[in-house]
């Protein structure tokens, strides 16, 4: 099995040079290559990669020109990479692919699967099914919806008078602090109740909606994958206080940028709190991270102390 081609600094710089190496032969690429084409304003094709670092992609995301990259008209993604990078890349101004988690973050379009769509209908004594004019009758569309490794259980409970409740994970969703959650499940409990079918959907290629609809849905979807995901269970290693403490500190000054650009307003005695937290927790990643230079900042604070 032949090793797979890695577009280096070097040849990086070649194509800089003369511009005729196809970058589009190479299967990784490396941070400093990717920070060298960066620079390039000129069209990059980047059609094999396979994988791509969170660091490349941060990179290559501030490229100003044509960017091609997990594109082939087969509409095939193969690429491998993070949450993280997927949202870098989709910030570009320009770029061109099929990845559909790149796309998902682009707020352009949005994809996921369906999975065990069901119709549950009541009966009666008899065990008879009864239908949507019977009095007393409510109804249940459910189905799981997975985006990007997250899955969601939504249903809508509708009874014989029309009226429709939508539940998941057995709350109400409009009683959820989600965004995301309550724009997709509005669009979606029309379709829940026509009736299904498990598989992938693309929004606007299988129900051919307005890009302006999907923008209108889409732009939360980050934050909802953060969300979901570290509930879902994927948390810093236990056993590395560092990574535990730094994702606490990125939900903190996630949530003071919310303040400060007017998204969600904090009274001010919970802001004065926020700012009290960051500073412990950098403090703390300090002393883990270079114990001797922390005693060290100690000793110089109390000393300025005793001034």
């Amino acid at each position: 099995m032949s090793e797979e081609k890695v577009l280096t600094k070097e040849i990086a710089e070649q194509f800089l040079n003369n511009q005729e190496t196809e970058l589009s032969a190479y299967a990784k690429i490396n941070d400093d290559a990717a920070e060298l084409l960066a620079s390039h304003e000129g069209d990059l094709l980047l059609d094999d990669l396979n994988a791509i670092s969170d660091q490349s992609a941060q990179l290559l995301s501030k490229h100003r020109g044509y960017l091609q990259i997990d594109y082939s008209f087969d509409d095939n993604s193969k690429m491998d990479l993070s949450d993280k990078a997927a949202e870098f890349l989709a910030s570009h101004e320009n770029l061109e692919t099929n990845n559909r988690k790149i796309k998902n973050f682009s707020g352009k379009a949005l994809g996921f699967e369906i999975k065990n769509y069901q119709r549950i209908s009541p009966t009666n004594a008899d065990g008879e099914t009864l239908s949507v004019n019977c009095p007393g009758g409510v109804f249940t569309d459910e189905a799981d919806f997975i985006f990007d490794g997250v899955q969601i259980h939504i249903a809508v409970v509708e009874n014989n008078a029309g009226r429709k409740t939508i539940i998941n994970h057995e709350y109400k969703v409009q009683d959820m602090n989600d965004e995301f959650l309550k724009l997709f499940t509005d669009m979606i409990a029309d379709k829940l109740v026509e009736g299904l079918e498990d598989g992938l959907v693309d929004l606007e290629g299988d129900w051919f909606m307005d890009v302006e609809e999907i923008e209108k849905i889409a732009k939360h979807y980050p934050e909802f994958l953060r969300k979901h995901k570290n509930e879902g269970g994927s948390q810093a290693d236990s056993d590395d206080p560092i990574s535990a403490l730094n994702q606490e500190l990125e939900i903190a000054l996630n949530k003071k940028e919310k303040h400060k650009s007017g998204e969600s307003r904090l009274s001010t005695d919970e802001f004065r709190a926020l700012l009290n937290q960051i500073v412990d927790l950098k403090d703390q990643i300090e002393t883990l991270s270079c114990p001797e230079q922390s005693r060290i900042n100690s000793m110089l604070k109390q000393i300025d102390g005793n001034k």
